[in-house]
């Protein structure tokens, strides 16, 4: 089955199923609110409600970047009314019920829960804009303790500062006049099996960071490195109009 918003482009990106009530919770940037569609009959997507991000306790916002689910809440990435400012998380129950939010850094962007749902992980982009570029970071949330009583840590990259140049010559990118810490934009968070490690992209800095789960810190940053396209082995086909396959 097929659900259309009928609105523009931006409006149904990130998708976050809830196996337990069998509901999708769908970004919409353009209206700034999460849509709830119940697919209990996966032929016809229904929608049962939306939520309304654009302002979270009397506070307005630039609209949802990206939502998950873990044990059945649904947490919804929410970046500032100004793109490089803080951003937040906020918390929702399967009908649309605000449980609670917590601050985060700027641009949050990928959630990711932990397998026993009690952390969550947000990936902030911190984006340059309008002159000002914020730091990239990774945002640890604890809600063993439940959403009401959630804490955060934020894992930024300053440590790094001082080892630019090494990393860059094992092939970081890092443009030109930047610092390391404003310039990686942390994009997507991969969670170790055994719940110890989490591995975030960098892809405008073609790195992979390392996060410490136990001491919520980034530990390693892992430069992935160039490839020649000129060696046999290694061509690259950018056209598929050239009639040239390789």
């Amino acid at each position: 089955g097929t659900f259309n918003s009928g609105l523009g482009e931006a409006s149904a990106e990130i998708v976050a199923h809830d196996p337990l009530s069998q509901r999708l919770f769908v970004t919409n940037a353009e209206a700034r609110t999460v849509d709830i569609l119940d697919i209990a009959d996966p032929k016809h997507p229904t929608k049962v409600g939306s939520i309304d991000v654009s302002f979270i306790n009397g506070v307005e916002t630039g609209g949802p970047n990206s939502a998950a689910v873990g044990k059945g809440i649904i947490a919804v990435a929410i970046e500032g009314k100004t793109v490089t400012d803080p951003g937040l998380v906020a918390f929702y129950n399967k009908d649309g019920q605000l449980l609670g939010s917590v601050a985060v850094g700027s641009l949050p962007d990928m959630l990711v829960f932990t397998a026993d749902g009690k952390k969550l992980l947000v990936a902030n982009e911190g984006e340059a804009a309008n002159g000002v570029d914020p730091k990239g970071s990774v945002s640890i949330i604890d809600l063993s303790a439940g959403v009401a009583a959630a804490t955060v840590k934020t894992a930024d990259f300053t440590g790094f500062d001082a080892k630019q140049a090494l990393l860059e010559a094992k092939g970081l990118r890092i443009f030109d006049g930047k610092i390391l810490s404003n310039d990686v934009e942390p994009e997507y968070i991969a969670i170790a099996p055994d719940g110890k490690k989490a591995f975030i992209t960098l892809q405008e800095a073609n790195a992979v960071a390392v996060l410490d789960m136990k001491t919520g810190s980034i530990v390693e940053i892992q430069p992935l490195g160039f490839k020649d396209h000129s060696k046999p082995g290694n061509g690259l086909d950018a056209s598929d109009k050239d009639g040239i396959d390789i």
